[in-house]
């Protein structure tokens, strides 16, 4: 679960930015592209099979009063699918900074492991955790849906400098935004197994 920077979720989209031939924008690589992408989508299919055909009555079950049920985990992640991309466009707002690369302590393929270990706990911030913000669960798993295909969309088309504008997490410390939708990619991979366990266990519901 993530602490974010702050609370507004208004933004579901990300824009390319106009590049001015005179600055010094790092455009990704595409060997770069071509990893996020397959991560992206690889962490997305996972989403998708987990969370397909699930009654209401699966849907609500409870290991006990403390846990979240599917359908929370289901919410809470949309409404993190939302934050990341607005994050990421509030930061291409600023002017690049790669002189702050020094700052970053983690390599690309460390971010990964680090978020799916379940050494790092951490509580969802308020406007992070389920209320029933969405009409139904498969209204929040629509939307989740279309936000992640933007965003595969934007990194497939992108000539934003994202390597040299970054925030801090938590977790990771410093990062770019590059680092960030990795960040985003395994936050989705951390409930996704929340809801494979939720499964797994003897009481769940059979329908």
């Amino acid at each position: 679960m993530l602490v974010l920077l702050c609370a507004l979720l208004s933004c579901s989209t990300i824009k390319n930015t106009a590049i001015n031939k005179e600055s010094s924008n790092v455009v990704l690589t595409q060997k770069e592209r071509e990893f996020l992408v397959i991560t992206l989508k690889a962490s997305f299919d996972k989403f998708e099979n987990a969370t397909k055909s699930l009654s209401e009555t699966q849907l609500n079950f409870k290991i006990n009063d403390k846990k979240w049920a599917i359908k929370e985990c289901i919410e809470h992640v949309t409404l993190a699918e939302l934050r990341f991309p607005a994050i990421v466009k509030e930061e291409m707002t600023k002017p690049s900074s790669p002189e702050n690369r020094n700052k970053i302590k983690i390599k690309d393929e460390k971010i990964r492991p680090r978020m799916l270990s379940r050494i790092w706990k951490a509580r969802s911030p308020e406007v992070f955790k389920p209320t029933g913000k969405f009409e139904n669960t498969q209204e929040a798993i629509k939307t989740f849906k279309s936000q992640r295909l933007k965003t595969i969309q934007y990194i497939e088309t992108t000539e934003d400098d994202l390597r040299n504008h970054f925030w801090r997490h938590p977790l990771t410390g410093t990062i770019d935004l590059y680092q960030t939708l990795i960040l985003m990619s395994a936050h989705l991979e951390r409930h996704v197994e929340q809801i494979e366990n939720i499964k797994k266990v003897e009481a769940f519901p059979k329908t």
